[in-house]
């Protein structure tokens, strides 16, 4: 019986160190991270920089245009994207639908914060997220999904 518990806890070591490996990567290894229905290592990075960087740029600020409420708001729309695609599988014209109706609430927050709240680096973090989420459910597009719509 000895043995087996020491294979077994040799596995487990084997299985928790090729899984740090793959976690400490990027983009392209995003399909090795990313489990179906739930959001993948590489997706959650994404968020907590773009969460970073719009806390950092109002921290100390007496009169932002923005608040960690509306960065909040903002994490909550692209969480509750996430969620939508992954909750069945997608077609080009579903996705697209989904990615419409992200797009135009970022709008109308990124319009209630001044037009502050998403700038150059959260918009790419943003439309980086929304081509991991794409991809993780199997869907691509050629060109920037989010152009027909966004104002950030």
């Amino acid at each position: 019986m000895p043995n087996k518990a020491i294979k077994q806890e040799n596995l487990q070591l084997a299985v928790f160190t090729a899984f740090n490996i793959l976690a400490s990567y990027k983009f392209p290894l995003i399909e090795a991270l990313c489990v179906y229905g739930s959001m993948g290592v590489y997706m959650e990075t994404l968020l907590k920089d773009l969460e970073e960087g719009m806390l950092g740029f109002i921290d100390g600020e007496d009169d932002a245009d923005y608040s960690p409420s509306d960065v909040e708001k903002c994490l909550g729309f692209l969480k509750s994207f996430e969620r939508s695609m992954s909750l069945t599988e997608q077609t080009l014209e579903t996705s697209l639908e989904l990615v419409k109706v992200l797009v135009l609430s970022l709008n109308q927050l990124n319009e209630d914060c001044e037009e502050c709240l998403i700038e150059t680096d959260q918009r790419e973090d943003i439309c980086e997220f929304i081509d991991s989420v794409l991809t993780k459910c199997g869907v691509s597009f050629d060109d920037d999904v989010t152009e027909e719509w966004r104002e950030w």
